[in-house]
């Protein structure tokens, strides 16, 4: 994960320990799994340098259990790299993470760590690469002096140690990335939309666009939740909708990540792969915690609006943003209920400045970031814990929102408005939430000369009294733009 506005990023390659988890208590495991780590873990080095020591990286899905057996990832993945780069302004950092049993052959690790590194570091592959800083793509009225801190991020691989099984001893980067277990998506997938070599008047570039639920099935399940809103059993929810993208070229991951980083640079850009050929990407724009010697971040990010054509379009559309009833109330929801989380565990959260904007390239948000120091001990992933989901992802009340997302959406979301980071041994810590995310996978080739790639893309819309259900679909299609570009 990386964020190019700040000149950081890191990178796992390959896992020393890797476990996963489901259920209730995935965070609660989680959570002894890396203290378990540490208790037994001795570090060597510069450890005062930015990103030094341990980092465990982490993904869980939205739900605590996959809703399908087909889902690409576990409901939480917590793994040791073996190795791990990181990069902070002008300064790269490698760590290596070796696990010594009294079974190994200490001379074997030796030889097998020197060959690695010879590799990694003449290797003419780039991990991943900050661009020099350039002006924004579309800079905004207000954006000036916006933005977090501290934000590197997640795994391009994740290890192939299996429930808390250790990975295999040996790394070979040189196969890395040509290694691609095909993923089989159904021959009725591309015959239902009637999409062939020989028919390209479906393709878009070359590629379709597969709707994963109608736009007017998606209406429908807005005007559903509004009545459960009408009826008071909810406050706000946030329905989401998805669409494949079918392409019978490979999709270019490299120049995807590469293109959302130049487009996106106050977001988190980052890449998770299963090592099955399935890799989930985005440009997210919102951070769930970050601790950093001891000092919280997090944001409240709800309220939406496009941005303008013109200098004057755009500032219309701001202050209406600002000064929509509706919106306001929206975001205000995230912002209760993050102080009220942070309050349970016994911090002060510090709110300076409410509704402030985030604008981004096609989008801008109502923003309030948070900060609060730690006077305890408290672990992140209970911080993790009690802040996911968040209204921004979820709804008001959690537990109804969430029954109501089952209900009414037809697809698992999956790592998607999930939280996705890295813990380290001092208890700092980055996550963010996967939302402007896909799903890259492969396929099986249909034929020689035929051969389908898929895509998925994810965004939501929060729905509160009030919403329209065309307004609600329009947002979520600009949404889509975000990734759509880096796609096509």
């Amino acid at each position: 994960m990386e964020n190019s506005k700040k000149q950081q990023a890191i990178a796992a390659l390959d896992a020393a320990v890797a476990v996963e988890f489901a259920g209730s208590k995935r965070f609660e495991k989680a959570q002894q799994f890396i203290q378990s780590c540490l208790a037994n873990t001795s570090s060597y080095g510069d450890l005062k340098l930015p990103f030094a020591g341990p980092h465990f990286f982490c993904s869980f899905t939205f739900f605590e259990n996959n809703q399908t057996a087909e889902s690409p990832f576990p409901p939480a993945t917590i793994f040791l790299p073996r190795w791990q780069v990181s990069c902070c302004q002008n300064s790269c950092l490698l760590v290596a993470n070796i696990t010594i049993d009294p079974q190994v052959n200490l001379d074997w690790i030796w030889e097998s760590f020197r060959s690695q590194l010879q590799i990694i570091t003449q290797s003419s592959r780039k991990i991943f690469l900050i661009p020099e800083q350039k002006a924004e793509p579309t800079p905004s009225p207000s954006q000036e002096g916006n933005r977090r801190q501290n934000p590197p991020l997640t795994p391009p691989r994740r290890g192939n140690g299996g429930r808390g099984q250790e990975a295999e001893p040996t790394l070979n980067l040189s196969q890395e990335g040509n290694r691609r277990q095909k993923v089989e998506i159904k021959d009725e997938l591309l015959a239902e939309h009637d999409i062939t070599p020989d028919n390209p008047s479906m393709l878009l570039n070359g590629r379709g666009h597969l709707p994963v639920q109608s736009e007017a099935s998606f209406k429908s399940s807005v005007i559903s939740a509004l009545k459960s809103i009408q009826t008071h059993q909810l406050s706000k929810i946030v329905l989401a909708n998805a669409i494949d993208v079918v392409s019978p070229r490979q999709f270019k991951l490299v120049n995807s990540l590469d293109s959302l980083r130049h487009n996106y640079p106050d977001c988190y850009i980052f890449s998770i792969s299963n090592g099955k050929g399935q890799n989930f990407i985005g440009a997210s724009p919102e951070c769930l915690v970050s601790i950093q010697n001891r000092q919280l971040v997090t944001d409240a990010i709800a309220g939406s609006a496009p941005r303008g054509k013109t200098a004057a379009e755009d500032a219309d559309l701001a202050q209406r943003l600002l000064c929509s009833e509706k919106e306001r109330r929206e975001h205000r929801f995230v912002l209760d209920f993050i102080i009220k989380c942070l309050s349970e565990l016994g911090l002060n959260p510090q709110v300076e400045l409410t509704n402030q904007l985030l604008q981004l390239s096609n989008i801008q948000h109502l923003w309030t970031p948070i900060k609060a120091q730690l006077l305890k001990d408290i672990h992140p992933l209970e911080i993790v814990a009690k802040l996911h989901p968040t209204p921004a992802v979820a709804g008001v009340p959690t537990k109804m929102a969430q029954e109501q997302i089952l209900a009414l959406e037809t697809f698992d979301r999956s790592l998607y408005a999930a939280p996705l980071g890295w813990v380290d041994y001092q208890g700092n810590c980055e996550f963010i939430v996967g939302i402007r995310s896909a799903l890259i996978e492969s396929t099986q080739p249909l034929s020689e000369s035929w051969q389908t790639c898929r895509a998925r893309l994810y965004a939501g819309a929060g729905i509160v009294a009030g919403s329209d259900p065309n307004k609600e679909l329009a947002e979520i299609q600009l949404k889509f733009q975000a990734l759509l570009k880096t796609l096509l």
